[in-house]
Order: structure tokens, then sequence, then C-alpha cells
């Protein structure tokens, strides 16, 4: 049985985190003995593991994250911090989230271990990883160290070789989604779910800079003063929501706008919407856009991250165009029912829909060392 170590910053819901949950759920445990661990702890990831996945910390949650990630980039010596926070000798580590976490493991003293580092995000528009070096040449030098760079979408793949250049060790694997699991719990009584004006759009995310929440009010605020109707609502929570809440005000939106906060199951209340929307300026592979997907919802997009790859795999994707005012032309022509891309198809159509047991398989086989260093996931 092989030895797995999956390292994440902390246990804070995000997109990754939703990911590690279902990959970790997916994998073996009769060919797999696996271990979460988190720099930072916290509440929110412990009780969400499966039984017999072991769960460690290496910061408890009373300490400064600011502090040590300070320490960990000027002061501690890492191969130091890994002998003293790494307490097993594992065949394989997985850094599945950038900065900390990859220049933490980068820095291994376990020579027989496999070492893999996952790109979540778009590292040539969303550098803020780099915080966590003292340089680009090490931030690049710490990627060179990994067996597999593992990239979630071919977007993700070409943006990092664009920023660090083809370091001979890139991969494209695709997120793990339970689609089981999204399709059963979206049939549980969406909480507090009221039913607004017009059609009700819905986002899904951590409310950081990057998905650009406030730039959306302000399209929205503009449509709203065209005449259309429509309800967002703002699943999700996160360093962001005062400035959200202060642009719903300053902008008069209160009764267009929902802030829902944080949902367990958010599955059943995207499920009672009408379209999800996604206004970020980086993205690696979507996992909410592909949930929406799988619940029939159409997903109206920025073109970031890997949203072509997931419209030409499951379909009723429409994407903006580049243009400064893309995502608001498209949500009108939305609100009009005059957006031809998602109203010619039926609303539960796919394309070439990437399978679970496939994304499994190539998991296995990258854990297992059979993997390869490709641009293709499968």
């Amino acid at each position: 049985m092989k030895k797995v170590l999956f390292l994440m910053r902390s246990p804070a819901p995000s997109g990754a985190q939703r990911v590690l949950i279902d990959t970790v759920r997916a994998l073996d445990t009769t060919k797999y003995e696996l271990t979460v661990q988190v720099i930072y702890g916290g509440q929110g990831l412990r009780h969400a593991l499966p039984d017999g996945i072991r769960y460690r910390e290496i910061v408890p949650a009373h300490r400064s994250a600011a502090l040590f990630c300070r320490l960990l980039r000027y002061v501690l010596p890492l191969r130091c911090v890994y002998r003293r926070c790494i307490d097993d000798d594992y065949d394989v580590e997985v850094a599945f989230l950038e900065g900390e976490c990859t220049r933490l493991l980068a820095h291994s003293t376990n020579r027989y271990a496999t070492r893999l580092a996952y790109v979540h995000t778009d590292m040539r528009d969303n550098f803020t990883s780099n915080r966590c070096y003292r340089s680009l040449r090490e931030h690049r030098a710490a990627y060179r160290a990994y067996d597999g760079v593992v990239c979630v979408s071919k977007h993700t793949r070409a943006r990092f070789i664009a920023r660090f250049g083809d370091t001979g060790n890139v991969c494209v694997a695709y997120n793990v989604c339970d689609r089981e699991r999204v399709l059963r719990l979206s049939h549980e009584a969406a909480p507090a779910f009221v039913r607004g004006q017009g059609r009700q759009l819905v986002t899904v995310s951590n409310l950081r800079p990057e998905k650009r929440h406030t730039r959306l009010l302000f399209e929205l605020a503009q449509l709203r003063d065209e005449g259309e109707l429509f309800t967002l609502h703002v699943v999700g929570d996160g360093p962001q929501r005062e400035a959200i809440e202060a642009c719903v005000a300053r902008l008069g939106l209160q009764a267009q706008v929902r802030l829902v906060g944080h949902l367990d199951n958010p599955y059943a209340y995207m499920r009672a919407c009408d379209a999800l929307v996604i206004a970020s300026s980086a993205e690696g592979y979507s996992t909410v856009a592909v949930e929406a997907r799988l619940l029939g919802l159409p997903v109206l997009s920025t073109p970031s991250g890997g949203i072509f790859e997931i419209a030409a795999q499951y379909g009723g994707v429409s994407v903006a165009s580049d243009a400064r005012d893309g995502l608001k032309n498209l949500l009108r022509a939305y609100l009009r029912g005059k957006d031809d891309r998602v109203n010619a198809e039926n609303k539960n159509a796919a394309g070439e829909e990437i399978l679970p047991s496939a994304t499994i398989r190539r998991l296995e086989e990258l854990l297992d060392g059979t993997g390869g260093s490709s641009d293709v996931n499968l």
C-alpha cells in the first residue's frame, strides 16, 4: 500500500479544498494510505474528510499564519521545517496548492518519495503565490524539484509555461468531480432560497479580488438602469465580503443582490437558480462550472482559465469576449433571451464529458509514477 501525503495551505472553504475532498474520496483506500496535512490549522476540513484518512496540522489555528509565512520565506531553513513537520516517510508527496505548500515540499529530504505539485490557477495573471518566494528564480527552481507539475487544464499548463518556461515535468490532469454526490445533494431543500425578480443568477466562489464580484456588480447596476430584471445570489464568503456589501449599498442594488454566505451544500441553491455567472479574471479549471453543467444550469463566464475546455466537454457554456464590456454584453443577451449559445442548446446537453472514472484513472497514474509529462489529460 502506497503512503500518500496531500499538503494544503489551510482548511478554509475554497474551490481547491472542494477538489481535494473529492479527490481523496475517489481514491481506493485499499491501495493508498492517505494523509491530508494543512500548514495553517482551523475548522472546516477535518470533518469533511471520509473515515480512514489521517489529518494533520503544522501551525495551530491560534497562531499567526502571516508571521509563519514570513518566517518560511526569510528565516526558517526549509529542510529543517520539513523534517520537523512532515512526520512520516511517504511514497508520494503532493503539494496540492501553490505558494507555501509547493515551496515546503520542494525542500523534502525524503529521497525516495515521488513529488507532485498541483497548479490550480493562471500563473500569468494571478501570481499571488510569488509572495512566498524571494525571487522568480527561486520560484522556478522549486517547481523543477518536482517529479511532476500537475496543471488542472491545458490553459493552466500554457500559462505556467509562459511564466516559468517548460520545466520538462509539466502535465495536465483535470479535477476529480464527484458527480453522484453533486446530484444527490442538489435534491435537498435549498436553504433560505427566496426567488427574486427576473432571472435568478448565482455566483459560487470564495470572495477574493480575482473573482471580481465588485466589477460584476457595476455591470449589473448598468443593466438594471437599462431596465433589465434579475436577482444575483452570491454564495460564498471571504476577505472581500465587506467590500462587496459596501458596493451593493453604494450602487443601490439591495433589491437585486443577495449575499448568501458560505453553504456546505451549495448545489440545492444552485439548482433553484437559472444560470451560473463566473466573473473571474483568473481561473484554473472551474469545478463549479462543471457542477453547474451537471445540474443542467447554463454558465455565463469571462474567458478565464479552462472555461473553453469545459464548454467543449459539457456544453451549455457561453464565454464573454475579451472586450471591456464583454461580460455585460453577454449578461444583457442572456437576460433578453438573445444568447444563442445557451438558448440553442438543451439545458441538459453535454459535449465530450470527462467521465469521473477517467479523471480518477489519470490521478492514479500520477500517484503510481506512470502518468508521464504530457499536455494531455487522459
